[in-house]
């Protein structure tokens, strides 16, 4: 997937397999096979000059968990949930047999495939980030 600067926001995380690209900094801890970096304006600005390219991560259920949502999963289905902190509501996540993940939205279902796009529906939702 080619990921364009416009649909980058400052934090938002790629895979560190390009360490040209300016980050915040390194986590040491893996999600999944993952040593996640967060971008910054220098990086999203080189992306969108066409020097780099942001190499997006495919969203599974390890990080839900790392963002603290809780599972609450049933019998016959996966699901995630976290309040949020200005509102103290809560937004939530499924996850279908096939392993696509969807946020639910009223009573849509928003398709979820990479990290970085989760992040910024998030942000427009709720005003909060989710970081490293």
């Amino acid at each position: 997937m080619k990921v364009t600067a416009s649909e980058l926001r400052i934090g938002n995380i790629h895979e560190g397999k390009d360490f040209s690209i300016p980050r915040m900094g390194i986590s040491t801890v893996k999600v999944g096979d993952i040593c996640p970096v967060a971008i910054t304006l220098y990086g999203i600005q080189l992306v969108e000059a066409g020097v780099l390219e942001f190499i997006p991560v495919i969203i599974t259920k390890d990080w839900f968990l790392k963002w603290g949502f809780m599972d609450v999963s049933g019998k016959d289905f996966i699901l995630f949930n976290k309040k949020y902190m200005k509102s103290q509501k809560s937004i939530s996540v499924m996850q279908d047999q096939r392993g696509v993940f969807y946020v639910l939205v009223g009573v849509e279902k928003i398709p979820l495939k990479y990290v970085h796009k989760f992040q910024n529906l998030f942000f427009e939702l709720t005003e909060e980030e989710l970081a490293l």
